[in-house]
């Protein structure tokens, strides 16, 4: 079985030296990784495109290929947990049948948390656009005229997207934590979800600026690079709008023959590359977790020590 696992995982470190060991750990075994997980990242590479293609062809039906969604978005997620499961080897010792079944069970609690979620918030916007509108519909029954009315439902619209983006952004800065639960899922394979998550998370939480620094510096280590990969890709997109949009006026498709195909093979020569970037956000994430537990072992002594003292 291909690992990685660091003999120094449990260090405090810095935020350099967190990137640093994460950059040593993943340039030291990079030929390792690859031939852990390029066959199962090609097959995402080769399976994600397929959906972009589904959603286009139901979007240009107008719904009646609706039915196309459902069966391809279960072969994307079964191709997700067959990469992550594989990624998830690289970090503990159990086979990859026991790290598919963990990973189906983090998929499941991830797509019940999203559906709660999504539903608390279009049911948060729904209430507060009826209450804006009531109140709308209330100040026309005293004499506001229909252009005083617009400008009020566009003020109220504002309003609500103003409201909305606030909660999207704090459930984003709430779910930082998140990383350090899932991690610690991940690398300590006799954990279970349900009883670590909220001790974890409150671990997390504490460590909130840490980790929230080292996704930021993670990110902009890569985002130059991911721009380079992903160059090509947002050229095609480019081409295929300018084009749909011609189309649309009634001038011809100035694509040439062949475009598809093509825009096919780049994107998942794209995905493919990309997901070797995952796998370096998830080795940052590995000494993430790492460096908390040592804090937390540390703190914990600390207030032993400190105990001790005061009942001497």
């Amino acid at each position: 079985m291909e690992t990685i696992i660091h003999e120094e995982l449990y260090k405090t470190r810095g935020f350099g030296a967190t990137l640093k060991a994460a950059y040593n750990l993943f340039l030291t075994n990079f030929t390792r990784i690859f031939r852990h997980l390029w066959w199962a990242a090609l097959v995402f590479a080769l399976v994600l495109p397929i959906s972009v293609v589904a959603n286009t062809l139901m979007v240009m039906s107008g719904g009646s290929l609706g039915w196309i969604w459902a069966p391809v978005v279960l072969i994307v997620v079964a191709a997700e947990v067959v990469l992550f499961s594989r990624m998830m080897m690289l970090y503990n010792d159990e086979s990859w049948k026991w790290n598919i079944i963990r990973v189906l069970k983090l998929t499941l609690v991830i797509l019940v948390a999203v559906a709660a979620v999504s539903f608390m918030v279009g049911f948060g916007k729904g209430l507060i656009e009826n209450w804006l509108m009531a109140d709308i519909q209330e100040k026309m029954k005293t004499g506001a005229d229909a252009q005083a009315a617009m400008a009020m439902a566009a003020n109220a619209n504002m309003k609500v997207m103003a409201l909305m983006g606030c909660g999207v952004m704090l459930i984003g800065l709430l779910m930082v934590p998140l990383y350090y639960v899932i991690m610690k899922y991940v690398v300590e394979v006799k954990s279970r979800l349900r009883k670590i998550f909220w001790p974890s998370y409150m671990k997390g939480f504490r460590r909130w600026g840490y980790i929230f620094v080292m996704l930021l510096l993670t990110g902009l280590v890569l985002a130059p690079f991911a721009l380079i990969v992903c160059l090509p890709l947002i050229i095609m997109i480019m081409s295929m709008m300018l084009s749909t949009n011609g189309v649309l006026q009634g001038d011809p498709s100035g694509l040439p023959g062949g475009f598809m195909w093509l825009y096919y093979a780049v994107y998942v020569l794209t995905v493919f590359v990309l997901t070797f970037f995952t796998v370096f956000e998830m080795t940052v994430a590995y000494f993430m977790y790492g460096s908390i537990e040592a804090r937390e072992q540390e703190r914990q002594k600390a207030r032993e020590m400190k105990l001790t003292g005061v009942e001497v």
